[in-house]
């Protein structure tokens, strides 16, 4: 699973550990958001994100601003 996969793939249907993979992809708060924020960056009516990936996508924003 890579990010390029993300028109093919809706990560909201992916398991909790391939989320936390896809996730690992990601190397730019920039980029998170757009993810995070992907129903309205592409105007597409994907699903939302369960509790769980919401807590994973705010870790991995957490992750990404602290490592500098």
């Amino acid at each position: 699973m890579v990010a390029g996969d993300a028109p093919t793939v809706d990560w909201a249907d992916l398991s909790e550990k391939d989320f936390e993979l896809a996730l690992q992809t990601i190397t730019t708060v920039e980029e998170l958001n757009g993810v995070a924020n992907r129903r309205r960056v592409l105007n597409h009516d994907f699903k939302k994100w369960s509790e769980v990936q919401k807590c994973l996508i705010l870790s991995r924003k957490f992750i990404l601003e602290n490592e500098k």
